[in-house]
């Protein structure tokens, strides 16, 4: 039985065809010979499973299951009969209670006498149904062809074994087909959907909480694929989902956490800031976590911060070296680099480039030292400029981190941050959304705001959507060119925030012109206009991106790793360098600082709401002590000229408030 329910977890959600070892015998009546051979054709075309039709006169066909069943011939295994006749024939048909749940999650109406399901109701001839009398060699072609009749033309698109078909196939499948949208929760991103279909037909009926153990190899592998491919944090050992949960107006986190806590999520899971609650949960639960717990508005996985690096001379770029000599050092500032991983901070305090006084707080419980080494860089160059100033070293991964980040800051007298990190499809790109809201409530509470532009200008693209000749897909053609192995981000996002309820979708398609990923949530009024992909290159060549969808709405693409062709440099500064009140700092080759230009990568303004960014440029190339960033190129390395630069301005003056820092820096 067990394996019999393995497989149709598979079944249920591919679409690739195999070959069964042996064909499956119906008994239909013969007036129905068209509609079955319908049904026939598109099942063994999707399934490879090889079905016999048998037609017999109306009158033969109670005859043959009495016969069946008393000679045992394995002649027929399926038989139609019509639903009066159900009682007087039921000691002939096999029960199907072991296979009920599975049978109805697919979607076919069962047959049931005496309690007892005996069949499923035929949908072109609802007063027939098809009952079992005898199983084929292997029984679950016949539970398949059972669970086939739904009525719905596109469900015959499984796959009987999970062995012959590799993890990237199953992948492609769940990538490239929308979740229907009746199916759709507009409380649940669609990423998150599309996971909770892949497996909602489990092992043993209702998904289990650690479905994952139970699943063949091929269908775990293919499942983290998935999960990978949309951004999701995804734990195979566990079954569980890692996913924000956004409160309505007025609703306080800890109300939240409370009803977390009585649907049994253990509170060491729940981690909760001022306006969000970030919680680890089993993938089965979150249906329920979200229509049993009142004032969630929204459940997604986090947002994902990325360093704006590409990979000391920045002193004498910015005349700090003058101030060092007068003796203004940053003494008495206490500066927060908040970044993703200090990797190296212990061989970069024994070469003496950052001090043992460093104050350190991991928000993400991973090690502060674990992970990626450019926050040890940035504090590096913070450190050269301003020597004397305290520095915090705070380590995040999403923005609840971020968030709990800023009440640290707040908490501890911290009057500088630096953020060489950028955030995409959190907003418009206008100064809104939940990033800007944070970085806006550390400014509201005295603290200067510093943060990276972003290297977007050469993989940035914006247009409004048009569709000339009416096919659904955006006229303008987007390419950009890739190496076989190299891993591609794609990011898109509309005019259509907060709640969206224009409908784009985002398509990948490769040198072959075939779909090889894609991103088609849903929008209906709740959700964010947002779409995004994750993959690696499957060969190398030209890429094309697609966008499907109607209106007229202004479209935001980025691609992280490769430049788009065309580029629009203007209005691709990052959240929450889109803040009016955030210092965002573009980059400068440190050789070419005093003439120029700007950086070629480096993310322009205006915003899209029409303000001028960056505020000011800063020395990027300049030299560190820890690897990969020796030559530290992006708007990441030159950030941190200018919360140092800060630092030295406000030892200078302890009494200036926040935005007269920023004006006094701004004009220098």
């Amino acid at each position: 039985m067990k394996r019999v329910l393995i497989l149709l977890f598979v079944l249920s959600i591919l679409a690739i065809p195999v070959f069964a070892a042996s064909p499956l015998t119906v008994g239909i009546n013969q007036t129905t010979r068209d509609e079955w051979n319908n049904v026939v054709s598109t099942f063994e075309q999707n399934t490879g499973i090889k079905v016999n039709i048998h037609p017999y006169p109306e009158n033969s066909l109670a005859q043959q299951a009495v016969i069946e069943k008393t000679t045992r011939a394995g002649k027929v295994n399926l038989v139609m009969l019509r639903t009066e006749w159900g009682p007087s024939l039921q000691r002939y048909l096999i029960d199907l209670s072991d296979y009920e749940q599975q049978i109805a999650e697919d979607g076919a109406k069962l047959m049931y006498v005496d309690e007892r399901p005996l069949g499923v109701i035929i949908p072109f001839a609802p007063e027939w149904f098809l009952a079992a009398i005898s199983w084929p060699d292997d029984e679950e072609d016949a539970i398949l062809f059972l669970s086939s009749l739904t009525g719905k033309p596109g469900f015959a698109t499984q796959l009987p074994s999970p062995s012959k078909v590799s993890p990237e196939a199953m992948i492609k499948h769940f990538a490239t087909t929308k979740i229907s949208i009746a199916e759709h929760n507009p409380k649940l991103d669609g990423s998150l959907e599309t996971l909770l279909e892949a497996v909602k037909s489990s092992v043993v009926g209702p998904m289990a909480a650690n479905f994952m153990s139970r699943l063949p190899a091929q269908a775990q592998t293919a499942l983290s694929g998935l999960a990978k491919m949309y951004g999701v944090p995804f734990s195979p050992a566990t079954s569980t989902v890692t996913v924000v949960l956004e409160l309505q107006g007025g609703r306080t986190s800890s109300a939240s956490v409370a009803a977390l806590a009585a649907l049994g999520v253990s509170k060491g899971s729940i981690e909760a800031s001022t306006s969000l609650i970030k919680v680890s949960v089993p993938l089965s639960q979150l249906s329920t976590i979200v229509n049993s717990i009142g004032g969630i508005s929204y459940i997604r996985p986090p947002y994902k911060a990325y360093v704006m690096s590409i990979t000391g001379q920045g002193i004498h770029a910015i005349n700090a070296d003058a101030l060092h000599a007068s003796g203004v050092t940053g003494s008495g500032v206490k500066v927060a680099i908040i970044d993703l991983g200090f990797a190296g901070l212990s061989q970069a305090q024994a070469r003496g480039d950052i001090p043992s006084s460093v104050q350190q707080y991991d928000v993400t419980g991973t090690g502060l030292t674990s992970g990626i080494t450019h926050g040890t860089a940035v504090t590096e160059i913070v450190h050269e400029i301003a020597p004397d100033a305290q520095l915090y070293l705070i380590k995040i991964a999403d923005e609840v981190d971020l968030d709990q980040a800023v009440t640290y800051c707040l908490n501890n007298g911290i009057k500088i941050i630096n953020h060489s990190l950028g955030w995409y499809n959190t907003n418009f790109y206008d100064g809104t959304g939940t990033i800007a809201d944070i970085a806006k409530r550390a400014i509201q509470g005295g603290i200067l705001w510093v943060n990276a532009a972003g290297n977007e200008a050469q993989s940035h693209w914006e247009g409004t959507f048009t569709d000339a000749n009416s096919d659904t897909w955006l006229d303008q053609s987007v390419a950009f060119s890739v190496s076989a192995g190299s891993q591609i981000i794609l990011y898109m996002t509309w005019n259509d925030w907060p709640q969206a309820s224009s409908d784009y979708d985002l398509y990948l398609y490769d040198p072959s012109n075939n779909v090889v990923a894609s991103s088609t949530k849903h929008q209906t009024g709740t959700e964010e206009p947002t779409e995004s992909i994750i993959t690696t290159a499957s060969a190398s060549g030209t890429y094309h991106v697609k966008v499907k969808g109607a209106g007229s709405k202004r479209i935001e693409i980025y691609n992280l790793y490769q430049h788009l062709s065309p580029a629009l440099a203007a209005s691709s500064i990052l959240a929450p360098g889109n803040v009016a009140q955030v210092i965002t700092v573009g980059a400068i080759d440190y050789a070419h600082y005093t003439s120029g230009p700007i950086e070629a990568y480096s993310s322009q303004g205006p915003t899209n709401d029409g303000r001028s960014k960056p505020d000011l440029c800063a020395p990027d190339n300049v030299t560190t002590g820890t690897s990969p960033y020796t030559t530290f190129a992006g708007t990441s390395g030159a950030t941190p000229h200018v919360s140092g630069a800060a630092a030295l301005l406000l030892s200078e003056n302890p009494s200036m408030s926040e935005s007269a820092l920023r004006s006094e820096l701004l004009s220098e």
